[in-house]
């Protein structure tokens, strides 16, 4: 029999992400979000995985999960554009967590929200960068600041196979060629991996630092389109760009973070690789008390709880609590909307 205030919960995608993350954690909150069912398309992966984990329900389609009465919610960890799967799952009356991006298009963020809300429903977007406690102190921070403030967010991801080596994981006997191996990538790798795959992280972090209404006002695809630049600015005189790389063939030196300087204070947010677990993201913070005083710096630790862990624990507080969601899908239809606006700037450049 369910406790009172628990979700019996299926993840339907059983890669990486969901072996190092979700997985794990959901074990670790079995006492809150009961872990019944796996599905992914790869048997061997299934096998290994429901093995691991102790679940005893596997499917090869996600038709066997969403059509279960005995499920309440999905975990979707599937690559790619997630919104034919994410609406299923709202049509069979399931609470949903899907892995960033939402999905491609617009119109398909706009309908997922207006089905959402329309049946009850939570379906809430991986935006794990959001449930890191440094983020919320750098926020802080960064309000304190007056209007005219310079926001930056940088982004270099190499080659991260060192940041995922010690982690065991069940992979397909056959993975997919990595085209950022080859010398020109395509404007369909630019658009899915760059944009919706890695800068969505950048775009949601920097739309929570604005404080006024903005515009996208430049926006380049660089290095071969292994990368991007983008220019901001708010109706309160902030100015903001991004900038992100992946850098194929580098082994480590691995930068994110996020900066906002004022005329009394910069304060820094650096993330770690998130494949890191039990390393802290920072927040610095450098300010001084009049225009001529000396500059005094502090630093602050973020939580070492991991992020998708408190994410997991967000999500059944919404399900089960009623707590407001920190990023729903109508939240989520601005980042995609932002995707969608840098690819067309960048395609015209």
């Amino acid at each position: 029999m369910r406790s009172p205030g628990t979700i019996t919960i299926g993840v339907i995608g059983c890669g990486e992400i969901a072996q190092i993350m979700h997985l794990p954690h959901l074990r670790e909150l079995d006492g809150r979000i009961r872990l019944v069912a796996v599905c992914d398309t790869d048997p061997d992966v299934l096998k290994t995985v429901s093995q691991r984990f102790a679940v005893d329900r596997v499917a090869t389609d996600a038709t066997a999960l969403l059509q279960d009465p005995a499920i309440d919610a999905v975990v979707i960890a599937t690559p790619g554009d997630h919104a034919h799967l994410v609406q299923r799952a709202v049509a069979a009356g399931k609470h949903v967590l899907v892995e960033k991006p939402l999905c491609y298009r617009v119109e398909d963020a706009v309908r997922i929200a207006d089905r959402a809300e329309s049946a009850g429903l939570t379906v809430m977007v991986g935006y794990s960068r959001l449930f890191d406690t440094a983020y919320d102190r750098f926020r802080e921070l960064a309000a304190e600041q007056p209007p005219g403030r310079l926001i930056t967010a940088t982004a270099v991801l190499p080659d991260d196979y060192f940041f995922r080596a010690h982690h065991v994981v069940a992979r397909c006997a056959a993975p997919a060629a990595d085209s950022t191996t080859r010398a020109e990538p395509t404007w369909a790798y630019f658009f899915e991996e760059v944009l919706h795959n890695l800068a969505t992280h950048e775009l949601y972090c920097l739309r929570g630092l604005f404080r006024a209404g903005f515009r996208l006002t430049a926006a380049r695809a660089v290095l071969g389109r292994r990368g991007v630049h983008a220019l901001w600015e708010t109706d309160d005189g902030d100015a903001a760009s991004l900038t992100l790389a992946v850098m194929a063939g580098l082994s480590g030196g691995y930068r994110e973070d996020f900066l906002v300087a004022g005329p009394t204070a910069h304060t820094t947010l650096e993330y770690p690789s998130v494949y890191l677990k039990n390393t802290p993201a920072t927040v610095r913070h450098t300010f001084s008390a009049s225009a001529r005083g000396p500059l005094r710096s502090r630093m602050e630790e973020g939580s070492y709880a991991d992020p998708f862990k408190r994410e997991l624990e967000h999500f059944a507080d919404v399900v089960t609590k009623g707590a407001a969601c920190r990023a729903d899908a109508r939240d989520a239809v601005h980042d995609v909307r932002a995707v969608a606006d840098i690819f067309t700037r960048c395609q015209r450049a």
